[in-house]
This record gives structure tokens, C-alpha cells and sequence, in this order.
């Protein structure tokens, strides 16, 4: 799970207690959840475990490549001709 998925999905307080359990606090979480904030490997790790593997190290440093996308027709018939 992705930061910007775990920090919707669970209270407050539970994002602060993961947070204060990696080492840092809320609104650096929120940073990297909401704002693309980034953070080094080693706090990926620590808030990975904090987290009981809910988010992994990889769903953290790279969520774009975790989030769900748009899905989109490509089957749709081209009208203008």
C-alpha cells in the first residue's frame, strides 16, 4: 500500500503511531503521502515495519508505480472520419 493510500485508510492516530514508531512524525508522513515528498531508503524500511508490511519499502519510495491508474477504452470506435 502506497503512503497516500495508508494515510486515507487509517486515523490519524494510527499514522502517528506508525510514524513515531519509524522515527519520525505525522506531518513528515503526510509530506511523503500527499506532497511527492520523498524519503531515503532506510526511513522506507523503518516506516515498512512500523507499518506491520502493510506498505512495503518499494510502495514507498516509488507509489507511482503502485498507484491504480485510469483505465481507459482502447477499444472505442474512431467517429471522426
Amino acid at each position: 500500500m502506497t503512503p497516500s493510500n495508508y494515510l486515507s485508510l487509517h486515523p490519524r492516530d494510527v499514522v502517528t503511531a506508525v510514524s513515531k514508531e519509524a522515527g519520525t512524525n505525522f506531518n513528515n508522513f503526510r509530506n511523503i503521502a500527499k506532497y511527492s515528498g520523498t524519503c531515503s531508503p532506510s526511513l522506507a524500511n523503518e516506516l515498512a515495519k512500523a507499518s506491520g508490511g502493510v506498505m512495503t519499502r518499494d510502495e514507498i519510495l516509488y507509489p507511482e508505480d503502485y498507484e491504480l491508474s485510469v483505465c481507459t477504452n482502447t477499444n472505442a470506435v474512431n467517429t471522426n472520419k
